[in-house]
């Protein structure tokens, strides 16, 4: 994904969905220009030196999915359609610390092209193979509920609630749309 951003095949967007550059993105992974002391000559004398330094892109553990569910009504179904994800970077903060940042987002549409490219280690099953765009169209992920459109349109469950009544109020979520197509068949 990086090297795709890299060469200017696919575009990352920062928060404000204003196209940024790979630089930026850099410097959300640990890279960037750094200013460090370099001694000169017998080691008395220290200069500033700027190094370029390439962010650590192994760290990239996570993808936040922005999703928009929908009710089919010629298929009675509920579809979802994936509109853009989010690398997320965990890696060591200044303090010691664990430290999340969200890197940038990369449209959903621009990079299926690329991950259908790509492979994906199946632990269980290795008489199929399947891409990385197999495994989000097929769903083959688990993940959690950080939000849903509301009267407010701007609040995370995060932004109200921590911790385990979090991931409740995830659940309840998920258990929420369940029900709703459920109850769309009768029997």
């Amino acid at each position: 994904m990086f090297d795709e951003i890299q060469k200017g095949d696919i575009n990352a967007y920062d928060e404000s969905l204003v196209p940024t550059t790979y630089e930026d993105v850099q410097t959300f992974i640990g890279g960037g220009q750094k200013h460090i002391s370099v001694p000169v000559g017998d080691g008395s004398i220290m200069k500033d030196s700027v190094v370029f330094d390439e962010g650590s892109i192994e760290n990239v553990k996570n993808l936040i999915l922005y999703e928009e569910w929908f009710f089919d009504k010629k298929l009675s179904q509920i579809g979802v359609r994936i509109i853009a994800m989010k690398p997320l970077w965990i890696g060591e903060g200044e303090t010691g610390g664990t430290k999340k940042i969200e890197v940038c987002w990369i449209k959903f549409d621009e990079i299926r092209d690329i991950m259908a490219k790509y492979e994906v280690f199946a632990p269980n099953n290795d008489a199929q193979r399947i891409s990385f765009d197999d495994l989000f169209m097929q769903r083959r992920f688990s993940g959690v509920i950080l939000g849903e459109s509301n009267e407010y349109n701007d609040r995370m469950i995060q932004e109200y609630l921590v911790g385990k009544p979090a991931l409740f109020e995830a659940e309840r979520l998920k258990t929420e749309l369940q029900n709703f197509e459920h109850d769309l068949w009768e029997y």
